[in-house]
């Protein structure tokens, strides 16, 4: 006797776990992208303070090679009776200082350097620059935001993605319990032969639950769907927050940022000519060049410190907006 059975899907079971497996598969690949994403925005930054200790090294270095300098100067007057020693000991004390903040400068950044060579294994100094036109396409891109634009950045979220699939598994999982409490019949057709008689049979089996209602993993599967849609609603609401005050942060270094540069633009190189042939002439006593000479210092300094809060602020709006990736491809 031969024969065949064939247990029938009339409850679809097999599309509800395409579907879960299907799910599995946009957990992981948002996780994925979350992933990725984040090691992004922490190598772009690594490399923008990394950029910004660079130019507050070379500022410490410009700063003490000047007072180098203005030594030089100093001794040549003192020969000719235009200053005093007083003079030459503001300015010795002015270059001590300097040296404390030039080896300072040159510590943070040989220790960023460090970092980012961990980050960025094997590539040249030239590699490790953020091209301005990346901060170009990615300050336009905040300059263009809409709400629209935010509900979009929202849903398609990795993290609300994951929280999402995470929802729609539990609710798979739900409904195949469902599923399990009414089972498949089986059906099989056979043959064969008896002695001279051929025979045919027919069977039918239908599994019943007497024992096992499912009911308790029913229930079971009930809390835990409750559970992963409040879940769900939580990141999202968490999210929308992150997104909300990224951009706030944002906004607020974006307008200091483009009024620093406006008041610097062009002055720089003006002014330290001016003060120089102002104490030069003697317009300008040591003491207050050396006040001034500070206090441009600390100027530039805040504003390295500015642009460098300004880029961090658009790594962090583009990473809470899912769109880091986005900005990277030209």
């Amino acid at each position: 006797r031969i024969g065949i059975t064939q247990t029938v899907d009339w409850q679809d079971k097999v599309s509800v776990r395409e579907k879960y497996a299907g799910l599995e598969f946009q957990v992981a690949e948002a996780a994925f992208h979350l992933a990725v994403q984040t090691q992004t925005a922490e190598t772009l930054r690594a490399l923008v303070s990394w950029q910004v200790a660079s130019q507050q090294a070379a500022l410490a270095r410009e700063q003490e090679a000047q007072l180098d300098i203005m030594l030089t100067w100093i001794d040549e007057r003192q020969k000719s009776g235009d200053v005093g020693g007083i003079d030459a000991e503001l300015t010795v004390l002015g270059l001590a200082q300097r040296l404390n903040t030039a080896a300072s400068a040159e510590a943070a950044l040989k220790n960023l350097k460090t970092i980012v060579d961990a980050v960025l294994p094997g590539s040249t100094t030239d590699q490790q620059l953020i091209p301005d036109l990346f901060w170009s396409r990615v300050s336009g891109m905040s300059a263009h935001v809409s709400n629209m634009n935010e509900q979009r950045s929202l849903e398609t979220h990795p993290a609300v993605l994951i929280a999402k699939s995470d929802w729609e598994k539990s609710k798979s999982i739900a409904q195949q319990v469902r599923q399990d409490i009414n089972p498949d019949p089986t059906i099989g057709i056979n043959a064969g032969k008896t002695g001279d008689d051929n025979i045919f049979g027919f069977s039918f089996s239908l599994p019943l639950n007497i024992r096992n209602s499912y009911s308790a993993e029913l229930k079971a599967t009930r809390k835990v769907t409750l559970s992963m849609e409040a879940e769900y609603y939580s990141v999202r609401r968490e999210q929308q927050r992150l997104i909300a005050s990224s951009l706030s942060v944002l906004q607020v270094y974006q307008s200091r940022i483009h009024r620093w540069r406006q008041l610097m633009s062009g002055r720089g190189e003006r002014r330290e000519n001016l003060i120089n042939q102002q104490w030069r002439s003697g317009d300008l006593s040591t003491a207050e060049y050396l006040l001034v000479m500070q206090q441009i210092s600390e100027s530039l300094s805040a504003g390295f410190e500015l642009e460098k809060q300004y880029k961090l602020a658009l790594i962090d709006w583009l990473l809470q907006t899912g769109q880091l990736n986005a900005a990277l491809t030209p």
